[in-house]
Parts: C-alpha cells; sequence; structure tokens
C-alpha cells in the first residue's frame, strides 16, 4: 500500500505528460500539465472552506502509518490528482487500459486511508474534484481528438490523387498509400449522323396492387437523310 501512494505525487501528471508528448498527443500531454496548478488552487480553496482535520487528530486511537498527524484531511490532493489522470486517459486510450487508470487511483485512495492520512470521504471529495477538473479541460482543449492519431491521415488534396466514386463533390480523396486502380473503359461514342432512342420504363403489374418498374434501355439507329427519327 506504501507504494500506491506515490502514484498522487505531485510530480506524477507531467511524468505522464511526457509519455503523452513522446506519443504526439498534444492536448492530453497540455491538460496533464495544466492539471498540476488545478489542482494546488482548487485543494487548497477546499480545505479552507471545509476545514477538517486529518484522523491522527479527529479520530481517536488512529493508526497512522508514516503520514502526518496534523494538518487539513478534506480533501485529497493525491486523490485528485490520480482521478484527474485516470479521468484524462480514459479520453485517449482504449477501454481495458481505462479502466486499469481507474484501479490505480482507486489502490492510491484506499492507501491513503489505511495509512491512516486520511477518512474515506476524503478520497471520495478528491476524486470528484480530480474527475471535474479531467471534464472542464476536456471541454476546453477537447482531449477526446487525440484518440485517433495512431490511425493513418487523410494526405491533402493534390492534382495526383485520385477521387473517391462517391458522388460529385463530396471532397474526399484516396490516400497515397492505396494500390492504383485500373483504368475504367471508355464508353463507346455514337456514329456520327446516329440518333438515341431512349426507352421509357413502364410499370409491369405483379399480383394484386403491386408493382415493378422496367429497366430502361437504351441504343441507336442509323437514320438515312431526310428520314424520320424511329419511334
Amino acid at each position: 500500500m506504501l507504494l500506491f501512494q506515490y502514484l498522487g505525487v505531485l510530480a506524477m501528471p507531467l511524468v505522464v505528460a511526457v509519455g503523452a508528448l513522446a506519443l504526439r498527443r498534444w492536448r492530453l500531454a497540455a491538460a496533464l500539465v495544466l492539471v498540476v496548478p488545478l489542482k494546488l488552487v482548487l485543494e487548497r480553496v477546499v480545505k479552507l472552506l471545509v476545514q477538517r482535520e486529518r484522523p491522527g487528530t479527529t479520530v481517536p486511537d488512529a493508526i497512522l502509518r508514516g503520514v502526518h498527524a496534523a494538518g487539513l484531511s478534506f480533501v485529497s490532493g493525491h486523490a485528485i490528482i490520480t482521478f484527474a489522470i485516470a479521468g484524462l486517459l480514459a479520453l485517449v486510450l482504449p477501454r481495458r487500459w481505462a479502466v486499469l487508470g481507474f484501479v490505480l487511483a482507486s489502490l492510491n485512495a484506499i492507501a491513503r486511508v489505511y495509512l491512516g492520512a486520511h477518512n474515506p470521504l476524503d478520497v471520495v471529495g478528491g476524486a470528484a474534484v480530480g474527475l471535474a477538473i479531467a471534464a472542464v479541460l476536456d471541454l476546453v482543449l477537447d482531449v477526446g481528438r487525440d484518440r485517433g492519431r495512431s490511425r493513418p491521415e487523410w494526405t491533402a488534396p493534390t492534382g495526383e490523387e485520385r477521387h473517391l466514386s462517391l458522388g460529385p463533390g463530396s471532397g474526399l480523396r484516396e490516400p497515397a498509400w492505396l494500390p492504383a486502380r485500373a483504368a475504367r473503359p471508355a464508353l463507346p461514342q455514337p456514329a456520327p449522323g446516329a440518333v438515341t432512342v431512349v426507352r421509357r420504363p413502364r410499370a409491369g403489374r405483379l399480383g394484386s396492387g403491386w408493382s415493378m418498374p422496367v429497366v430502361a434501355t437504351t441504343h441507336s439507329r442509323r437514320c438515312r437523310p431526310g428520314s424520320a427519327a424511329p419511334r
């Protein structure tokens, strides 16, 4: 339990931010750096408002394991840091790794209570403040956009790229790493003087009240000079 409490030290967000920079998760790294000043301000404000002492002072016969007996207890600063980090990582990492982050944050909170540094409500309040910090930073920095940075990115439109067959005006283009497509055969052009006749579709009845359109057909017929177009 002694080791888990070090997950909530003040330098932990900066350590995780270095890893985010190595993976080019810029928004996540910026949010992790901002966790430190936000934690210091909010923790100080809440502690001054609540003014509750640590278990070593308020709880008779409290068992302390290497922690201070005096000082303000609500809220837990360690819980603020660990749950803020877990909340930000959950926006970027896959679900199984996000669950692991919250498990480690919970172990840190349990360790602080086990060591006698906080009451259970202290770490619950710290977890709430940490998740609130993560939510606000996501609203401001849109940290969730860093989730898909590892996928292949679409290249900028150039004259050498090939358009996808998604309809006119779609604006989407194939990335450069796709294999080249086979050239489509050119459509036959009608001969000079030919007249193109288009058959209109007719509705054929199937059973009672059901109808199915007939596929339209097109063909070309040659007309001699001076003759009428075929019907």
